[in-house]
């Protein structure tokens, strides 16, 4: 009895809603945990790329419906989607690496890359020369958005970025010229990249932030408990050394007509010898 319940339930599932993959599945377990993540977090950046993967989900599934439906419209739609996805993925990436000021250029090359895509696949989809014209353009924005994101971190020792950095160069649309030197698995193996390198970069960014709110509560604390400025500074630039992850930290005060170092943590005796003191 229950066996036949079983099939008939499969069957009218399979009748009513389309079975989803597995590269379908892996992307909503990463929109399902981004959810939860923005929920307490609030990264404005994240939510960017939610609906990125919203879109990249969509373009998923278009192509794969694709393969049964006659109608011309459904793989340039798809080409389109999957080119707002990554034009979502790449705002995001911008948005948390604080490069607001090229976001306007680069939303104008992504609304054009859109229409390119669907018009390409509309009028022209056997042209191998616009196909990789649209790759190549597409890989351009991924390929800049990483760089933006190393350089952003590049003084911290966080795996975050460089996982996202990662993700960003994997992202990928199916085309058989480099597909099929591509293992199988590649395609859902870049995905799950990407999104862990979100919500990494997400966790370490809400970890500086309960640093810095710390080092703040540290600083209040000593100021309010101290009678000389010798012992805060120092205490401070100890904080402030921890928080930023350098070895050794310094404050300059203006001793005439130089600069002298006032107090410092970690500095070697040769270069308090040499730069004690500058102009």
């Amino acid at each position: 009895m229950h066996t036949l319940l079983w099939r008939a339930w499969d069957v009218l599932g399979g009748v009513a809603t389309p079975k989803l993959v597995t590269r379908e599945m892996a992307v909503l377990l990463i929109l399902a945990a981004s959810l939860l993540v923005f929920r307490t977090l609030r990264e404005r950046c994240l939510l960017v790329w939610m609906v990125g993967w919203i879109a990249y989900l969509i373009s998923n599934h278009a192509l794969i419906r694709a393969a049964s439906d006659p109608s011309p419209y459904a793989v340039p739609m798809a080409n389109a989607e999957f080119m707002l996805a990554v034009l979502l993925f790449v705002a995001g990436s911008l948005i948390y690496a604080n490069g607001r000021d090229v976001l306007a250029p680069v939303l104008a090359i992504g609304l054009t890359l859109i229409a390119f895509a669907g018009l390409r696949g509309i009028y022209w989809p056997d042209s191998v020369t616009l196909r990789f014209a649209l790759e190549l353009s597409y890989r351009i924005l991924t390929v800049s958005a990483a760089i933006w994101v190393l350089r952003f971190r590049r003084a911290r020792r966080e795996v975050g970025p460089w996982v996202l950095a990662v993700g960003l160069l994997l992202l990928h649309q199916e085309w058989w010229p480099l597909s099929r030197h591509l293992p199988a698995g590649a395609g859902l193996f870049s995905d799950i990249v990407l999104g862990v390198g979100m919500l990494l970069v997400v966790f370490d960014q809400s970890r500086l932030y309960t640093r810095r709110l710390a080092t703040l509560n540290a600083l209040t604390t000593t100021i309010a408990r101290a009678g000389q400025n010798g012992p805060v500074t120092a205490t401070a630039l100890e904080q402030l050394k921890e928080l930023i992850g350098a070895k050794a930290a310094w404050l300059r005060l203006m001793n005439g007509q130089r600069l002298t170092i006032f107090q410092q943590t970690g500095l070697s005796p040769q270069f308090l010898e040499e730069r004690a003191s500058v102009k």
